[in-house]
């Protein structure tokens, strides 16, 4: 507290990714009024810290990975009008949330959060709720018609959502990443996911089923397409090789899928990772795979995945799962690096076509 007491006119206090201990007394208020404080990584913790609530000036929070476990206050709650940048991510944070007005960034990745999905600004341009115990529809969040802004990134993995995925996301058309991984979701992908302009599409592990929508093929800007552990099921579509043309990352694994493999799946020029495993599909591989040319070149930043990622530093952290003679292994900082093709547990006949061999970096 006696390091602070003389800066009076502080309004930037910003050290993070230290592990630096800030305990103060309970009843201690801040001789400052700042605008923007980043003490990620710091021990502020066990308690949430009170000395937050006399900021009346401050804009930027980022309190992640700070050892907090403690129910979030109310008069937090109230605070967080005046925010536009909040990341509480990495603690242990329990309650619900009933509202956050926070004006355009918003991570609570990883905390204890429960109860229905909290109503959240207009104008907000990132949202990030994954690993928490988030529960009921997302019928309100997505059906909103009072959104003004673009949402760019909305990411809800690892929640305990339930019901459909509305068919509402015609006002989402900034929305360049959607992750509804790992829930309870059920129903048919909605057709207005196709009229967005996505760069990634995750729903997997969920209850979903049913023929992919033609509309999917409108999002040519594609290049992480992950459907894997759901009920789809029909053939795989032909346009997903004609349309889909910056595909790096394809998965559609443990599903319901029948018939061949397209041929057109061998236009993908830039797919390093093709997982079709566990599904009913049957005929031959196609001998065209050779014309995979980013499994048969060493990887390069020219991706599209690398020069996506770059302009979003810190904000993704880009995973994807492999099922490799049933081990499963997760990739995130050398996703990058990694080329597969997994074909395992379906009705496949013929021989291994020796084109493969070109293929050098699988």
């Amino acid at each position: 507290e006696t390091h602070f007491s003389n800066l009076t006119r502080l309004t930037t206090l910003a050290a993070s990714q230290n592990r630096l201990r800030f305990q103060p007394n309970s009843s201690w208020i801040l001789p400052f009024q700042c605008r923007i404080i980043k003490l990620g990584q710091w021990h502020l913790g066990p308690k949430f810290p009170r000395w937050l609530k006399f900021q009346k000036n401050l804009s930027v929070l980022d309190m992640s990975d700070a050892g907090i476990s403690d129910i979030l206050p109310t008069w937090f709650l109230n605070l967080s009008t005046q925010f536009e940048y909040l990341n509480l991510s990495y603690n242990q944070l329990t309650g619900g949330i009933s509202h956050l007005n926070v004006r355009e960034f918003v991570d609570l990745t990883s905390n204890r959060f429960t109860g229905p999905l909290p109503r959240v600004f207009p104008t907000l341009k990132f949202l990030m709720l994954s690993n928490n115990s988030f529960s009921g529809p997302l019928f309100e969040l997505v059906c909103n018609p009072l959104r003004k802004g673009p949402m760019e990134c909305l990411s809800i993995r690892g929640n305990l959502l339930s019901g459909e995925i509305p068919d509402c996301w015609n006002h989402w058309r900034g929305l360049d990443y959607l992750n509804l991984e790992n829930n309870n979701l059920t129903g048919k992908i909605p057709p207005s996911l196709g009229h967005l302009n996505l760069s990634v599409l995750k729903l997997r592990n969920n209850d979903m089923f049913g023929e992919l929508p033609s509309t999917l093929q409108f999002c040519t800007s594609l290049i992480i397409l992950d459907l894997s552990d759901n009920h789809f099921s029909g053939s795989v579509p032909t346009w997903i090789g004609d349309k889909l043309s910056k595909l790096e990352i394809l998965s559609l694994r443990s599903n319901s899928f029948d018939g061949h493999i397209p041929q057109k799946i061998c236009q993908l020029q830039s797919l390093r990772i093709l997982d079709l495993g566990n599904n009913n599909i049957s005929g031959s591989i196609p001998k065209c795979f050779s014309n995979l040319s980013a499994m048969a070149n060493k990887s390069n930043q020219n991706s599209y995945m690398f020069q996506w990622s770059i302009t979003r530093t810190n904000l993704f952290c880009m995973r994807t799962l492999l099922v490799l003679k049933g081990r499963v292994d997760e990739y995130s900082t050398t996703l990058g690096l990694v080329t597969s093709i997994c074909l395992s547990t379906n009705r496949l006949v013929g021989e291994i076509p020796k084109e493969l061999g070109s293929l050098v970096e699988l």
